[in-house]
């Protein structure tokens, strides 16, 4: 529908238009972001807000437009106007919280609540540190982590 009145330069009503939009970027989004969030992946937990606060912005200036009707001779909604808001303040108050209950996996230095001296996460592995010069074994042996060292050009 959206691809012929590109191609001719053809508009429709602007109402269509934003529904258009909603239901090629805007509602994807929001699919795939709570599929990501449901199955805990950090790019979903991380993102998720933002397209909350997205959806509080766009149905919050639903409910504006509701009551500015009245200036330009329309007649407001009160069922629209109750229902804006209603949908806007869930969208609030969904992000609010989960920015509240939003925390850092791991911090360097520190161990995680609930886990026990020495047990290790999967990422903190992947960002191991190089022990202090006074730990480090002599040139030529083995490291801790069975690697060898790299060798150091001698001037």
């Amino acid at each position: 529908m959206l691809l012929p009145l590109m191609a001719t330069g053809d508009q429709i009503d602007s109402l269509y238009s934003i529904f258009i939009l909603d239901l090629c970027f805007i509602m994807p989004g929001f699919l795939i972001l709570s599929f990501l969030a449901y199955r805990n992946h950090r790019t979903g937990l991380l993102l998720l807000p933002a397209l909350q606060v997205l959806g509080f912005t766009l149905i919050f200036s639903l409910a504006v437009g509701e009551l500015v009707k009245p200036l330009f001779g329309a007649a407001p909604d009160g069922a629209a106007l109750l229902q804006a808001l209603a949908l806007s303040a869930l969208f609030l108050v969904l992000a609010t919280v989960h920015l509240a209950k939003l925390r850092t996996v791991w911090t360097p230095g520190k161990r995680l609540p609930g886990r026990k001296p020495g047990e290790t996460h999967p990422a903190e592995s992947q960002h191991t540190q190089t022990p202090p010069a006074s730990t480090q074994p002599p040139h030529g042996q083995p490291s801790q982590t069975g690697r060898r060292p790299q060798s150091r050009p001698s001037h």
